[in-house]
Formats: structure tokens, sequence, C-alpha cells
């Protein structure tokens, strides 16, 4: 069985408790890859997951009330390097053929979701953003 990652990559917070559900899933025999970049891509390396370097850059854009703007979101990040991204992560989810794609990012990660899902590829997908 094969789990791969996609790992917001701002900080450490989103690698560190994606790297506790990885774990679990290791002991059960799953050959994990993590898609992250920067000091995530550092922390899975150490830590013995293998790792596929690609830049998940995301601006997130705020209401006035302070709420996550979705909307503005989704349109100020539909950039050249997004989509370069969101291209190699289709990539390899067609060539690695994952049974479970763990996701712990925002733009990336939802667009990464729908490509999954077209492959009839099961999601698990991590969110600290309720609002």
């Amino acid at each position: 069985m094969k789990l791969l990652a996609i790992v917001e990559s701002i900080g450490l917070g989103h690698a560190t408790r994606t790297y506790e559900a990885l774990k679990e899933f290791k002991k059960k025999g799953y050959a994990i890859t993590a898609i992250a970049n920067n000091s995530a891509a550092a922390f899975f390396r150490n830590n013995g997951i293998n790792v596929i370097d690609i830049p998940l850059s995301i601006d997130l854009a705020k209401k006035d009330d302070g709420k996550l703007d979705v909307g503005k979101t989704l349109l100020e990040n539909i950039r050249i390097r997004n989509i370069a991204a969101l291209g190699k992560i289709r990539s390899m989810i067609k060539r690695e053929k994952p049974n479970v794609i763990l996701i712990d990012a925002s733009i990336i990660g939802a667009m990464a979701s729908t490509i999954a899902k077209t492959e009839n590829i099961a999601v698990v997908f991590i969110s600290n953003d309720n609002t």
C-alpha cells in the first residue's frame, strides 16, 4: 500500500502534525512519500520519510472581519508556480498510484484532492481552519 502526503511548508506546524499520522500509517506497512519543501522537507527527511521537493506556495486572503476569504485566496493564488506545482503533483499521483493521499495543505491540497477523486484514490484531509 502507498500513501502520498501533501504538506504545507510554511513553518513546521503542518509537518509535525502530519508526521504523527504518517508514523501510524508506516506501522501498518504503508510506503510513504511526502510532497513538501523548505523546512518541512528537511523535517521529513530527518525522520526517514521519502520527500519529493515541490514548492507549495500560497497566500491567504482575509476578510475585514479576519476570516478567510476563500474566493479571493483562490484568485490570488492562481500563479504560474502554483499551476506548475499542481501539474507536478498530478503527474506524481498518476505515476505512483497511491492508495491514500493525506493532505495537510490549503489551496494546492484542495486542488490535489480533486485530482485524487478522479483517480478513485482515498483522501484524508487535515485542516485547522474551520472558519
